[in-house]
């Protein structure tokens, strides 16, 4: 497994698919993050290429094998430039309760599971594919004011 930095030497701006021309008023949406298939395709056409920078067509079968795990942001240390942290997204099935107000150091992560409705309640959500969550049980140590 390798593990590549990317560090840009000019701003990153990654946006979303929607269509951008010379429409007046069109304008592009900038992403919070790339997506992984973005990232997964600099990848690839990365390692495509041959030392003189240019993509090597005959090469597109093996790259189409490579997988792409990410991309995660990372705190390289100033030093050495090597990775000191690794900076995971948040799970999105998790509740995070500050044990102390405004002191993140000290907190409680719930992760969050699908509910079984009620007998006679009903949603709009999908069948089979989405699901209200919460915690299972009652916490009395964390439940909010």
């Amino acid at each position: 497994m390798k593990v590549w930095v990317i560090e840009p030497r000019d701003p990153l701006i990654a946006r979303d698919g929607r269509p951008f021309g010379p429409v007046p008023g069109a304008r592009a949406f900038s992403l919070a993050f790339p997506f992984p298939s973005t990232i997964a395709g600099a990848v690839r056409t990365r390692d495509g290429l041959d030392a003189s920078g240019r993509f090597q067509k005959t090469e597109i079968a093996r790259l189409k094998q490579i997988k792409v795990r990410g991309p995660l942001l990372v705190e390289l240390n100033a030093g050495t430039g090597d990775i000191d942290k690794w900076l995971v997204p948040a799970p999105a099935d998790a509740l995070f309760f500050e044990l102390v107000p405004s002191d993140f150091t000290r907190a409680a992560i719930r992760q969050l599971i699908p509910l079984e409705l009620p007998p006679g309640s009903h949603t709009n959500l999908p069948e089979n594919s989405l699901a209200p969550v919460g915690m299972p049980d009652r916490d009395p140590l964390y439940l909010l004011n």
